[in-house]
This record gives C-alpha cells, structure tokens and sequence, in this order.
C-alpha cells in the first residue's frame, strides 16, 4: 500500500484527542475542554476527507500495485 502523507496518521491523532480530552475536561470541570471537541470534530471530518480523497486516486490511477 502507497503511503499517502500524514492525514490518515492526523485523522487518527486527532480522533484519539477527541475521545479523550473532553471526557477528562467533563470529569474535571473544565469548560475550555470540553469545548475542544466541536473544532476536534471539523477536524477530524476534514482530515477524514481528505484520506478518503487520497485513497480514491490511489484506487483510481493503480498507485497501489
């Protein structure tokens, strides 16, 4: 499998962060992380995209041989 640069390593990097930083923001009481979650999950949705998009062209153009 072709490596496709680091949005699938981020998209993953960025998921573990919103998994875990608002629940500890929640247990503890701290509004600024809970609050991280919504950017975490745009980010994480273009990040997603993006690899989708660059699996795609890799099906597409056989870069995957």
């Amino acid at each position: 499998m072709p490596r496709l640069g680091l949005s699938p390593d981020l998209a993953f990097a960025v998921s573990l962060y919103q998994m875990v930083i608002p629940m500890i923001g929640a247990a503890r009481g701290l509004p600024a992380w809970m609050d991280s979650a919504r950017p975490a999950a745009l980010a994480q949705f273009g990040l997603t995209g993006i690899s989708f998009a660059a699996l795609t062209v890799a099906f597409v153009t056989r870069i995957s041989r």
